[in-house]
């Protein structure tokens, strides 16, 4: 890679870092785009927060029970990609995030940055797995 020329992939998970500023999370703050398989257009954006209309402070510090709605989804729902795209995450979707992504079929890669650490969750690499064996390419950045 060229030290001045970052690479499609970094430049995308370091918007998603960016865009997770606008987490009211207490947990984690993550952030997602969804871009064109040649990565020209940015189809929608999103990032960890309550559903809308609901306040801001709902979430609780608990896994699975924060109230948050995940950063994939809140990027994934309100868009309806056609053709090919990307889903660019700041941290590795969570396994029921990955069975969403697996229902859009337009999704065809997955790059993520952090890993996705919760006690109560299957091995990432087992969650990603499904990825993988649903045709999803998954790639992991950990430089960014």
């Amino acid at each position: 890679m060229n030290k001045l020329r970052p690479s499609f992939d970094i430049i995308y998970l370091r918007c998603c870092n960016v865009i997770s500023e606008r987490s009211t999370c207490k947990r984690r703050k993550v952030g997602s785009f969804l871009v064109t398989e040649d990565h020209r257009q940015v189809v929608a954006v999103g990032y960890n927060g309550p559903a809308r209309g609901l306040p801001n402070d709902i979430c609780t510090n608990i896994s699975k029970s924060c109230g948050c709605i995940h950063a994939e989804l809140n990027c994934l729902l309100p868009s309806r990609p056609s053709g090919k795209h990307i889903l660019y995450i700041s941290c590795a979707p969570c396994s029921d995030c990955i069975k969403h992504i697996i229902n859009v079929p337009d999704v065809i890669e997955v790059c993520y940055h952090e890993e996705y650490t919760d006690s109560r969750e299957l091995s990432s690499i087992y969650n990603l797995g499904r990825l993988t064996n649903s045709g999803i390419i998954v790639k992991r950045v950990e430089e960014i």
